[in-house]
């Protein structure tokens, strides 16, 4: 499905703003808003302060809300549902903020209760909500294979969207329109988590601190939400330089008060914009140091375990030459060193075949004899 062209995050607040602040909205007087903690992040992620104030939604003083808390029943005017239930986490990407779907759903120690089909009814609701926000009223496919996940869920999709359609707002049925939503469960491409990505977002999230979107180690303190959703951000400054340079020449060759006024006014603008794709630049320049110092020898490893090709083209007859170098060296982490050894499982079709520690070290002194290696089948 195609998302509308300002993005799903504006999409979203568009309709909290037309089904909830407009239907209340009064000119010269303020509201306050009472949220919960999932409205609170809802409203986060698609929303600035500035926003809410432009809709007249302000600040509560203590006195004023310890007031309402005690007559809140008695100042309910009216109640309404949104069907939103999903989190607008960038233009074209969203959450559905279970995490721990993927132990409910393929947990064998869950396998015999209703556990795993009572979660699969909440994601396909929460899928339906996100479909409504859209507008849409997609078909639904999904990717058959050993694992039923993929049709279970997409069973529930279509349930729930037959049932939404018949009773939403406008009680109408919306027929099939012509986006397809494809559903695919993790074991359509496991190879993919584990690799290391090299695009510019997944670098950043992978090999940097980031916690709540948020990189802490700039020699200045960068305040707010840091949001890595295109490549070209950094193809940005010189645009703006470029922009601002042409601005300010043709306010000296055509010298009037108004065109210098209009070029002030914008000048903060552009120091702000620089400042933040400066931000960009500081973090690609600390994956860079990570990748060059150890990743990327790495990354060779990885790349010749998931295609069994070497960078030639050769293929690689012993895939145990390719990991070995990887697990015994000191400089990677255990967590790289086990995302390598899940790629060579991933290569060898699931085997589980390791060698013991002391083979281990035996076999990297004489790599030049891979036949002799002894492996032990893990049971």
């Amino acid at each position: 499905m195609a998302p509308a062209l300002w993005g799903l995050k504006s999409l979203v607040w568009q309709k909290l703003k037309s089904s909830v602040f407009e239907d209340c909205k009064k000119e010269e007087e303020w509201k306050v808003m009472l949220l919960d903690d999932y409205t609170t992040k809802l409203l986060s992620l698609c929303c600035k302060m500035t926003d809410l104030l432009a809709e007249g939604i302000t600040v509560c003083p203590d006195n004023l809300f310890n007031k309402i808390k005690s007559s809140c029943a008695k100042s309910i005017r009216r109640c309404k549902e949104i069907n939103i239930s999903f989190f607008p986490y960038e233009s074209r990407v969203f959450t559905l903020n279970v995490p721990d779907a993927f132990y409910r759903c393929y947990s064998p120690t869950l396998a015999k209760t209703k556990d795993k089909d009572a979660v699969m009814q909440v994601m396909a609701e929460q899928i339906v909500t996100l479909c409504a926000t859209l507008d849409e009223n997609p078909g639904v496919r999904y990717k058959s294979g050993p694992s039923d996940k993929a049709y279970k869920l997409a069973e529930l999709v279509e349930k729930n969207l037959e049932n939404y359609y018949k009773t939403d707002e406008k009680s109408q049925i919306k027929a099939k329109t012509h986006s397809q939503l494809i559903i695919i469960d993790r074991g359509f491409d496991p190879v993919s988590t584990v690799l290391h990505e090299l695009t510019f977002q997944a670098m950043a999230y992978d090999l940097l601190p980031i916690e709540n979107d948020t990189y802490k180690q700039f020699a200045f303190e960068a305040k707010g939400r840091l949001t890595l959703e295109s490549e070209e951000k950094l193809r940005e400054i010189p645009k703006l330089f470029k922009e601002a340079s042409s601005k300010r020449k043709a306010a000296e060759g055509k010298v009037s008060m108004s065109a210098l006024t209009q070029l002030m006014k914008k000048m903060p603008l552009y120091r702000k914009e620089i400042s933040r794709q400066v931000i960009h630049l500081n973090l690609a320049e600390d994956c860079m140091s990570k990748f060059k110092s150890n990743i990327e020898r790495l990354c060779k490893a990885e790349q010749d375990l998931a295609l069994g090709t070497d960078v030639e083209g050769q293929k690689v007859k012993d895939s145990m030459r390719v990991l070995l170098p990887v697990l015994l060296n000191k400089s990677h982490e255990s967590y790289d060193k086990i995302r390598a050894i899940l790629l060579y499982i991933f290569s060898t079709n699931g085997s589980t075949h390791i060698l013991t520690p002391k083979r281990l070290l035996d076999e990297v002194k004489s790599l030049s004899k891979p036949k002799d290696m002894v492996y032990i089948k893990d049971e």
